[in-house]
């Protein structure tokens, strides 16, 4: 697989894997054919579902060109031609379900690529929050009820079945769909025990283009063809010490607050030659559950007059250290050094990085990138956040300290 920027690399996975997961209904054919009928109200959760679960799908991407060369236009009849060559991308998404009631399922989903062609060290491309509820959420998860009540069925060009699935060496009873269209197909498998996705693939064509014929004349060709994979790799729970106390909100956090962080932005290349690019992020509660808060986000960081903008729906609840808040009490408990979480499939790790009387660090570290998180031990409030991360040679350091309320 040939290197690629850590730009691309986002885009390929954010717009081309995640895009598949999140965007489509919970299974691709549902509101065509199939009547997928909603978990009885007092239906109960599975047992792996809770506050602190974390789901990881290995997912991955390539889009190849179908004609050797593009034609631009360039007006009055000329045309600029344009090799064209194929793109391919690999990672993990995760999903952390930080909040788990019969009300609400809050999940904050990570996209984590590999940023080298050995496929050795990820990096973390982006974090997006999402809300469910007992009948599922995204297209990772599905009430088993709701699968166990879809009938069979085939027609043209479509399939729902019943079948043994087997992934990574272990045999599950799986509900299989089937589906092609003019551009494609996709095929979701789902475990019946436990309502989890556990493979999702798919192709799609693109728009055609124009390509030179036998002649020389332009002529229309074929799009490019991107093809998507996803594989459930493991089902854990977070090893977080404030896991299994009461799911309560701060009562300092209300709806309709921002919370405005500001600092800087320095490149270590740039060190002692240019000062830091002012940055900021400010989050918005726009909704809050019994135990878990839904927040816009808005982030800028300027470089000269030219400002980098970024949006992004986040959660945040007692199943995740990159949160608004954490339980005081819990915090208090925390030593320096001390490891709370490996994860066993990236490399990535959860640890507390210091201490002093009125605050206390926590930080996800991963090769390339870590977040470091400063909260306040009386009130278990974000103070302040460090996000570094390798690109290249340079070391990309973000820190942003919370402002006075607004």
């Amino acid at each position: 697989m040939a290197p690629l920027c850590m730009r691309h690399l986002a885009l390929l996975l954010g717009l081309a894997c995640t895009h598949a997961l999140a965007q489509q209904p919970p299974i691709t054919i549902e509101g065509q054919f199939v009547d997928l009928p909603k978990a009885a109200p007092d239906a109960p959760l599975p047992s792996w579902l809770a506050t602190g679960a974390r789901v990881t799908f290995y997912a991955g991407s390539s889009t190849q060109p179908s004609v050797r060369q593009a034609l631009a236009s360039l007006g009055n009849g000329n045309y600029l031609p344009n090799d064209q060559s194929g793109v391919a991308g690999g990672g993990y998404l995760q999903y952390d379900f930080v909040h788990v009631s019969d009300e609400a399922l809050a999940v904050r989903g990570s996209n984590l690529v590999y940023a080298d062609a050995a496929l050795q060290n990820l990096t973390l491309a982006a974090h997006q929050g999402h809300l469910g509820d007992k009948n599922g959420v995204l297209d990772i998860w599905i009430h088993p009820q709701r699968l166990a009540g879809v009938a069979e069925q085939k027609g043209e060009g479509w399939l729902v079945r019943r079948a043994p699935y087997e992934l990574d060496g272990q045999r599950y009873e799986a509900l299989i769909t089937h589906y092609e269209h003019a551009n494609g197909y996709a095929r979701y498998v789902y475990e019946l025990a436990t309502g989890l996705l556990l493979v999702h693939s798919s192709t799609t064509t693109g728009k055609p283009v124009l390509t030179p014929g036998p002649n020389g004349a332009p002529t229309v060709g074929p799009g490019a063809v991107t093809v998507t994979s996803v594989l459930r790799k493991g089902v854990r729970k977070l090893a977080l010490p404030w896991l299994g106390r009461a799911e309560a909100l701060p009562s300092w956090m209300k709806r309709g607050q921002r919370y405005l962080f500001t600092g800087g932005e320095t490149n270590s290349l740039a060190e002692g030659l240019l000062p830091p690019n002012p940055a900021q992020i400010e989050f918005a509660i726009e909704k809050l559950g019994q135990g878990y808060a839904y927040a816009d986000t808005q982030s800028v960081v300027s470089y000269g007059g030219n400002p980098s903008r970024g949006s992004a729906k986040m959660v945040y609840g007692a199943g995740t250290v990159g949160s608004l808040f954490l339980d005081p009490k819990a915090l208090a408990k925390l030593r320096a050094g001390q490891v709370l979480d490996q994860d066993p499939l990236t490399r990535y790790q959860i640890r507390c990085v210091g201490r002093d009387e009125r605050t206390i660090a926590l930080a996800e570290e991963g090769p390339l990138d870590s977040t470091t998180l400063v909260f306040d031990l009386e009130r278990g409030q974000l103070l302040q956040l460090m996000l570094r991360r390798q690109q290249g040679p340079a070391l990309i350091t973000t820190q942003l300290q919370l402002s006075p309320s607004r």
